[in-house]
Order: structure tokens, then sequence, then C-alpha cells
């Protein structure tokens, strides 16, 4: 069998595994909550849609099939997946699809605005960092990404709002718009974008540093400045190249782990995205909307790492060798 053949065959059944294992983890978890999903139709809150008798909520459970054994449930919950079927919501009385898709679509819409921005500030200052490393300015950009990295993202938001929205009116206070003009939307994002990028800058400064520095200490980067080429030169054409591997390969990570970490600056700006969505699927019990959102979570972290995986065995022949 080739190292290719070897590599991806070994892969694919370690990320099918774990697949399955988020799968069953996840449906695990939200049958494990306390109560049902129809609890909240049976008591005296003022949102709810209607009161249950019992007969009709027997009915329900029936036809969601919430009265079968749990390994019953599991096989058609498993089913509905492989049929790419996410079922019908049970608060929002809609296909999950159709309630999940435009919340998703904004929170992609932050974390892609918020990535590029937190690469655009943190890649030019760690090759800064990492050429001039023990150096004044070094220490200072070191500690600043480290400074701003450690607070944490919701007290950011804050601040942002407070400086931004409240005092200088640069920014909008409410979080979303009514209207689905994809300017409207990108407008509404770029708040909550340029905290995420922030927050985020400093774990991929850190990396990206490292990665740079690892590679300033191999031997052909001392050639190349033995030779006398311009700092450029090696930069571009030498530190760069080297360093395409790591860097690629965790930035695939990071971005797959955004859609989680994001969950606390949508929350503070009141933007209308997943997180919005999962906590209103929590707090009802919504079964299939829950479920969908924790799958999503796992599977985009999942993907990534197959993502980085792909791209460092391509890529780095260091990886290819150590199939061989």
């Amino acid at each position: 069998m080739g190292v290719s053949r070897r590599f991806f065959v070994s892969k694919a059944a370690f990320y099918i595994s774990l697949f399955i294992l988020s799968i069953t983890t996840v449906f695990l978890l939200v049958r494990m909550m306390p109560g049902s999903p129809l609890d909240y139709l049976g008591g005296e809150a003022e949102d709810v849609p209607y009161i249950l008798t019992e007969e009709v909520r027997e009915k329900l459970l029936s036809y969601y099939g919430l009265d079968k054994p749990l390994w019953e449930q599991y096989i058609v919950f498993v089913n509905n997946l492989l049929h790419l079927n996410f079922g019908y919501s049970i608060y929002f009385s809609e296909p999950v699809t159709r309630i999940l898709l435009p919340h998703l679509m904004r929170t992609l819409i932050l974390i892609t605005l918020g990535f590029l921005f937190s690469i655009s500030i943190s890649f030019p200052l760690s090759i800064i960092s990492a050429w001039r490393r023990g150096s004044t300015l070094d220490t200072i950009i070191t500690l600043l990404s480290m400074s701003i990295y450690s607070i944490p993202s919701f007290a950011l938001a804050i601040l942002f709002l407070i400086v931004f929205s409240v005092e200088l009116k640069l920014f909008p206070l409410i979080g979303f718009s009514a209207e689905e003009n994809i300017l409207d939307i990108l407008w509404y994002a770029l708040g909550p974008a340029m905290v995420f990028a922030v927050a985020e800058s400093g774990r991929a400064y850190y990396f990206m540093r490292n990665s740079f520095i690892s590679e300033l200490d191999k031997d052909y980067i001392l050639f190349a400045k033995s030779k006398g080429l311009k700092n450029k030169t090696i930069i571009l054409r030498h530190l760069l190249r080297g360093s395409l591997s790591p860097i690629i390969s965790k930035l695939a990570l990071l971005f797959g782990y955004s859609l989680l970490s994001c969950m606390f600056v949508e929350n503070v700006f009141n933007y209308p995205g997943i997180t919005w969505l999962l906590l209103i699927s929590y707090e009802y019990y919504d079964y299939p909307v829950l479920e969908s959102i924790l799958l999503i979570f796992m599977f985009t972290v999942i993907v990534m790492n197959a993502i980085a995986d792909i791209i460092s065995f391509i890529i780095d022949p260091r990886v290819r060798g150590g199939w061989m």
C-alpha cells in the first residue's frame, strides 16, 4: 500500500470513528437533560403557545418518537442524519434547516470577517517580532498581544459597545438588522467581528511567531543570510515557504474552534447568530434544533482538523516521511 493510500485510509478510519462518537455523544447529552421538549407547554409561562392536556401531550410525544426506547430513538436519529434530515423543530414548529440556516449564515459572516481581521493584524506583527526577537520591539508587541488575549472576549465586547456605540456612536448598539440585505448584515456584523478579531489575534500571533522563530534557526535560513540576501527576499522566498505548513494547519484548527469562541461576543452584542438559537433551543428543550447545533459545533472542529491533516500531508514532506 502506497504512502498516500495508507495515510488517507488511516485518517478516514479515525475521523469516521470520531464522527460516530460525536453523534452518539450529542444524542445522549441531549436526552440526559432533565425534563422533556414539551415541558414548557405544560406550565403557566406567558410566552408558551398553548397549554397541553395530558392526552395531547402523549400524542405529541408519540408523534416525535420520544415515547420509544432510547435505542430506537438513536436508530431513528442516525437514520435521519444519513438522509440529511435534521427534523422538525418542536418549539418553532418549522423544519430545523429553515430555522438554522439564517442564524448559521450570520455566524459564519461574523467569524469570516473576524478571522480575516485577526490574520491581517497578527501575521505582520508575528513576522516583525520573530525577525527582531529579543529586541525591545519584540518585547512590546508580545506583551501587548498577550495582555489583550488575556482579557475575556465578553469584557472586550462590553468595552467596545461603551466606547464605539454609546459614546462615539460609530457602530449600532443593537446587534442585528431586521432587514435581510447583505450590506445591512455585514454592517451589523462588523462590530462583533472586530471584537472577535482582537480577542483571537493574540492566539494567532503567538503560534505564528513561534513557527517563524523555529524556522529562523534552520540551516537554510542561516545560509541565505550568509549569502547577503536582502531581508525581504529571505522572508518571502525562504521563511514564509518553510513556515507555511504548520501555520496553515494551525489556522485551519483555529477557524474550526472559532465557532465556539465567538459565542460570548454574539451574546454581548445580541447578535442573532447560532448562539441565540442555541440558548433558545436549550431553554425550551427543542431536541432537533439543539442536536443540530451541537453537531455543527463538533463536525466543524473535526472537519477542520481533517483539513489541517490533509494540508500538512500535501505541502510538508516531513509529514509524508513519517508515513513511509
